[in-house]
C-alpha cells in the first residue's frame, strides 16, 4: 500500500508508524496523550474500522515481525480505541471475515457462538461486553439452574451456594468477578448443551474498563474468539483485556 496516507488517528489515539519497529508496541496513555506506534512495511494492509476509531493492519510473511514461532506467518493486529486505546494479535479466523465479509463480518466474528445461540433463544436478554468477555442474562433463578451444569470439579457443584460469593479471575483473564461465579464443563439450557463457559452474577471490574454489574440473575459469560495467544514477553500487548 501506499504507506504515505496512512492515518494519523484511530479516534482520539495517535497512530505512530516506523520502519524500525519489529513489533506494534504496547498503547502509550497519559493525560496528554493517548498513542499505538506500529511497524511501518510497504507490502501491509491497513484497513480503518468503525468510521476511523478502530482498524486492522495485516503485515506480509517473512518480514520484520518475524520472531520466534511467528517467523513464517503473516501477522494480523487490530486495534484503536474502545474505553481506552488497545492493540491486539488477531487469528486469521478473524481477518478471513473481513476480507471475505467486510466489517460487520469481521465484528461478527468476534462474538462468542455461545452468546450467539443464547441471544437467539433469549431475543430480550441484553448482551454486554466488557473488553474480551461477552455477558448475556439468562431468564431462570441460580435454583433452577443448578440441576443444569455440569461443574468442571464435582467438589465445586457439591460447594454450590446461591448465598456464597466469590472474587474470581474470568475464563484466565484479567477480568475479576466479585459475586458469584462458576465454571462450568457443561450447561443445559433449552434442550441445546453449551461447553466450557462461565457462569456469574455480580460486578466485573478490569483496568482500563468501567466496572459494571451484571446482576439481576444468572448470566453465561464467555470470551471473544480469534484472539492470538501472545505467549513469549515481547509480544505481550494490551488487548481486549
Amino acid at each position: 500500500m501506499n504507506t504515505s496516507v496512512l492515518p494519523t488517528h484511530a479516534g482520539p489515539v495517535e497512530l505512530e508508524f516506523s520502519e524500525t519497529l519489529a513489533l506494534p508496541e504496547r498503547p502509550l496513555e497519559t493525560t496528554q496523550r493517548q498513542r499505538i506506534r506500529l511497524p511501518k512495511h510497504e507490502e501491509m494492509q491497513f484497513h480503518r474500522l468503525k468510521g476511523g476509531q478502530q482498524f486492522l493492519v495485516r503485515y506480509p510473511q517473512n518480514q520484520n515481525l518475524a520472531v520466534n514461532r511467528f517467523n513464517s506467518e503473516p501477522r494480523t493486529f487490530f486495534g484503536g480505541m474502545d474505553e481506552s486505546p488497545f492493540i491486539t494479535a488477531i487469528k486469521d479466523e478473524a481477518w478471513n471475515a473481513h476480507k471475505e465479509g467486510g466489517e460487520e463480518a469481521f465484528y461478527d466474528a468476534l462474538i462468542p457462538e455461545t452468546i450467539k445461540k443464547l441471544s437467539q433463544m433469549f431475543p430480550n436478554a441484553p448482551v454486554r461486553r466488557q473488553g474480551d468477555i461477552w455477558s448475556i442474562p439468562l431468564p431462570i433463578s441460580w435454583e433452577e439452574l443448578q440441576p443444569k451444569w455440569k461443574a468442571r470439579k464435582p467438589s465445586r457443584k457439591r460447594k454450590f451456594s446461591t448465598h456464597r460469593q466469590w472474587t474470581m479471575t474470568v475464563l484466565g483473564t484479567n477480568h475479576l468477578l466479585h459475586g458469584k461465579y462458576f465454571s462450568t464443563e457443561q450447561l443445559l439450557i433449552g434442550g441445546k448443551i453449551f461447553s466450557r463457559i462461565a457462569l456469574a452474577e455480580g460486578t466485573i471490574t478490569a483496568a482500563d474498563h468501567k466496572p459494571q454489574a451484571w446482576t439481576g440473575s444468572p448470566h453465561v459469560l464467555a470470551r471473544t474468539p480469534h484472539l492470538e495467544p501472545l505467549t513469549d514477553l515481547s509480544l505481550r500487548l494490551r488487548g481486549w483485556e
